[in-house]
């Protein structure tokens, strides 16, 4: 599996305002990062799917009685992606002990 460090946030998944055109006249300092979404990390393109199964895979765990909520349907996929970022950063962090060691 294969994720990186946003290579526009560095991790942090936030930009200063000014970094984009259209936010530089904002109050606030800081903007979610667009490339990650204020995750701090980027899948790779081979690994789309795999987050796609995880995600199916997630969906299949939605309760039958869900029909169309697209509320909760959101809040399942939304999760499913987490659930998948967060596999991916133990990856990388267990790879990245085992490069340090």
């Amino acid at each position: 599996m294969k994720a990186q460090k946003c290579p526009v946030c560095e991790g942090k998944g936030k930009m200063p305002a000014d970094f984009y055109p259209d936010t530089a006249e904002t109050t606030e300092k800081w903007v979610t990062c667009r490339t990650c979404n204020g995750s701090g990390i980027v899948v790779l393109e081979d690994e789309v799917e795999h987050i796609m199964q995880k995600l199916e895979e997630s969906l299949s765990e939605v309760p039958e009685n869900i029909e169309e909520d697209e509320a909760e349907i959101e809040a399942a996929i939304g999760e499913a992606e987490e659930s998948a970022r967060q596999e991916y950063m133990e990856e990388l962090e267990k790879k990245e002990k085992e490069e340090e060691g």
